[in-house]
């Protein structure tokens, strides 16, 4: 936390931790007023929290007004039949300056008709992405026929020379969704809207994207499709993005790209696939769709007020625009409640594949590791036991020390020392250590509650 002081003519800053948010920023207040005492820009507290009275009675500040626009403000009062209030010269007391003049009725204002967000199709001479015309270069006076042929022959020549992309093709055909293949595309080709649900890990993320646009450059219709992917965070939008391009054996920027708040990668303007936020999606609409073919909002289960936004635009943009294809794809929705506001679209299920998972207890990772939480981690926590509105905790059993004797005592010892209400950094950087020792390649997942 940090802000510039005039009077100093530097920037005074703070850094804290805390369990919480709240408290973090609580602690960096309380630095940086402390730097301002010191530094003499604040008096000390002088005990009291009463309301200066001598603030209420500053000398009044005289301002210059043009006489052009004294004139104005007179002529616009003189037509709301408006009698501005006069300050007695030798008035003692404040006087308020609002009129108690009641209008005997408002103006009435003409009905806004509903609007829709405009949409178009790829067409010649236009980037999607950049939302402007193209002034250079060879696609600027290609034609979306030349353009397709480009897309289809370049894709033979990588696929017939490049076999990293022949064994990447083989491992997207391993995947559930590729047993969907056709089953998707026509449901894509004949409905405006589609809802695709499967469970997590069938693929549906990184191959949905790519079934629609290697349909459209195999068919020589490739200039003719782009397509936008939302993603409810900005790291997933990156990461899928960056997948996506390694799987078609590019570099970001070529048939993938993204675009989030502060950064962005775009791709080429016909036949790309851009992977972006919700909030970028919504600040895309203010402008319009022009030259999006498919629209694929994923996680639609993470609904929040951008997302149920952009389902209302996007289901009145289908009802205007019936050439526009909308996808929402997820792995835990209501189906009929999303196919019923969308007029009933057809849902496309999409199994998964269940791999045998083990798994491991807090006393059982503390045994396997042999951890003993450290000594200053005891102290912060029993520091720890009021709220940051300062009202005690009412007393809460401490569940770690309620170890069975299945586990040594050294870890029933271990265990009893750490706090519920705290997570264990020293254990999770155990852990990965542990497993990194392990040598056996793989990733790693982990997940923490956030900060509300």
């Amino acid at each position: 936390m940090g802000f510039p002081v005039k009077q100093l003519g530097r920037k005074i800053s703070a850094r804290e931790a805390g369990s919480n948010k709240q408290s973090a920023s609580k602690s960096c207040a309380l630095s940086i007023v402390r730097q301002l005492f010191h530094l003499g820009v604040i008096e000390a507290f002088s005990g009291t929290l009463k309301k200066n009275k001598d603030a209420e009675q500053m000398p009044p500040y005289e301002v210059m007004v043009a006489p052009e626009l004294e004139a104005q403000v007179y002529e616009v009062l003189g037509d709301l039949k408006i009698v501005p209030i006069k300050i007695p010269q030798d008035a003692k007391e404040p006087v308020s300056l609002l009129s108690d003049q009641v209008l005997d009725d408002f103006v009435t204002s003409k009905p806004q008709p509903a609007g829709v967000v405009s949409w178009s199709p790829p067409q010649p001479n236009w980037n999607p992405w950049t939302a402007c015309n193209i002034d250079e270069g060879p696609l600027a006076t290609a034609n979306m026929d030349q353009i397709s042929e480009d897309l289809l022959q370049g894709q033979k020549e990588r696929l017939m020379s490049d076999s990293r992309l022949q064994n990447m093709i083989d491992q997207r055909n391993q995947l559930p969704v590729a047993a969907m293949r056709n089953e998707i595309m026509t449901a894509i080709n004949e409905n405006s809207v589609v809802i695709i649900r499967g469970n997590t890990g069938c693929g549906k993320t990184t191959q949905v994207c790519q079934f629609i646009m290697d349909d459209y450059i195999q068919s020589g219709q490739g200039a003719y499709c782009n397509i936008v992917v939302t993603q409810p965070r900005r790291i997933s939008a990156v990461s899928v993005a960056d997948r996506v391009s390694c799987e078609r054996g590019e570099e970001l920027g070529l048939s993938t790209g993204y675009s989030v708040r502060f950064e962005s990668c775009l791709p080429r303007p016909y036949g790309g696939i851009m992977f972006c936020t919700v909030g970028v999606l919504l600040r895309k609409l203010e402008n319009g769709l022009r030259g999006v073919s498919h629209v694929i909002v994923d996680e639609i289960h993470e609904r929040d007020v951008n997302t149920d936004f952009v389902m209302v635009v996007l289901r009145d943009m289908v009802h205007t625009y019936p050439d526009v294809r909308i996808i929402l794809m997820s792995a835990t929705i209501d189906t009929t409640l999303f196919s019923s506001y969308f007029n009933n679209c057809p849902v496309i299920e999409v199994p998964g594949r269940a791999f045998p998972v083990q798994e491991y207890f807090l006393e059982d990772c503390v045994q396997l590791l042999k951890f003993v939480p450290p000594p200053d981690s005891r102290k912060r926590k029993s520091g720890s036991g009021d709220k940051d509105d300062g009202i005690p905790d009412e007393y809460e059993e401490n569940l770690n020390t309620k170890v069975t004797n299945d586990y040594s005592l050294e870890t029933q010892k271990s265990v009893a020392m750490m706090s519920e209400k705290d997570i264990s950094y020293e254990l999770i950087e155990a852990l990965l250590k542990y497993i990194k020792g392990l040598g056996i390649p793989g990733a790693v997942l982990i997940f923490l509650p956030g900060w509300n």
